[in-house]
């Protein structure tokens, strides 16, 4: 019996065996290899790809800056929005971030199953780091809202705003693979503490961002979380929903900086308030709504 199974199992081997050798002098498995091989080749060229958005990115602000500089027209702006929409659609962001108000913010949007947008600042410790990554993967979106959020380095010059800006574009790719493609400058297009530092240095900022296909966004409300360290409860959620009521899509300014505690308190009654009103929660990017104070038409 046990002659029997021995010759039995031999010949599944031989038989194996033969199929194997068959299949390999057609080409069968040759083929099979060569697509594994041709498939990981294409996995590096596309990191090799991405890697370069922001090595190009670099290399092209060089000539921005140099083409900005250089122009001795007329520097003409305007006040400009676009992809305009009839729905409600609200459009939360957070600026400042991120910080332990962060994740807290995050918890409520996932409560509530909406999306927000997040301008954040430079910070490479590993909780922030984490931040990102959870930003991210619960479907929001990140803008770069400059590494420092130093006025005096980066309204000071374009070498220094562009320095600070690829910056945190370079380390959200190296760290979260994330290309951020929206950024809000720190006090809005508009700010005029810039001038303090460098006189009508956003013209130019606005024309190196267009220039950079990076699209900026500005607001239409201001939940006056900003106007003191730690703004009361009833009055974020008075003027964020006061506000957001005068718009067919508004774009809500709020923070999530260390002190801004009350912003997290205020946020579920602002959600609740908008969303019996009729009001649908997006992400900003370049194809949604865009507000901008001021726009460079040179």
């Amino acid at each position: 019996m046990n002659n029997e199974k021995n010759f039995l199992s031999y010949m599944v081997f031989i038989l194996v065996c033969l199929v194997v050798m068959i299949c390999y002098s057609s080409g069968i498995i040759t083929n099979i290899s060569e697509k594994i091989e041709v498939n990981s080749t294409l996995a590096v060229n596309a990191n090799y790809k991405s890697n370069n958005l922001i090595d190009d990115m670099e290399k092209n602000s060089e000539k921005i800056i140099e083409t900005i500089k250089s122009f001795n027209g007329e520097k003409a702006v305007s006040y400009y929005i676009t992809n305009e929409i009839d729905d409600k659609v609200v459009y939360l962001t957070f600026d400042d971030g991120p910080s332990v108000n962060t994740r807290k913010i995050l918890d409520i949007l996932k409560k509530y199953d909406i999306k927000a947008t997040f301008f954040v600042v430079g910070k490479e410790d590993d909780e922030s780091i984490e931040l990102y990554k959870e930003i991210i993967n619960n479907g929001h979106t990140i803008g770069n809202h400059s590494y420092s959020h130093d006025y005096k380095y980066i309204y000071t010059s374009l070498e220094n705003y562009s320095e600070d800006f690829l910056k945190l574009q370079r380390l959200l790719k190296e760290k979260c693979n994330y290309d951020i493609e929206i950024a809000r400058f720190p006090g809005g297009s508009n700010n005029t503490v810039s001038d303090r530092y460098h006189k009508d240095i956003m013209v130019d900022l606005s024309k190196y961002l267009i220039e950079s296909n990076v699209t900026y966004f500005d607001w239409n409300v201001d939940s006056t979380d900003a106007n003191a360290t730690t703004m009361s409860v009833d009055n974020i959620i008075r003027e964020a929903i006061k506000g957001a009521k005068q718009f067919n899509s508004p774009i809500i300014l709020m923070h999530d900086a260390p002190p801004k505690t009350t912003t997290v308190y205020a946020l579920p009654c602002v959600i609740e308030t908008l969303k019996k009103d009729g009001y649908e929660f997006r992400a900003l990017s370049p194809d949604e709504y865009v507000i901008q104070f001021l726009r460079a038409k040179y």
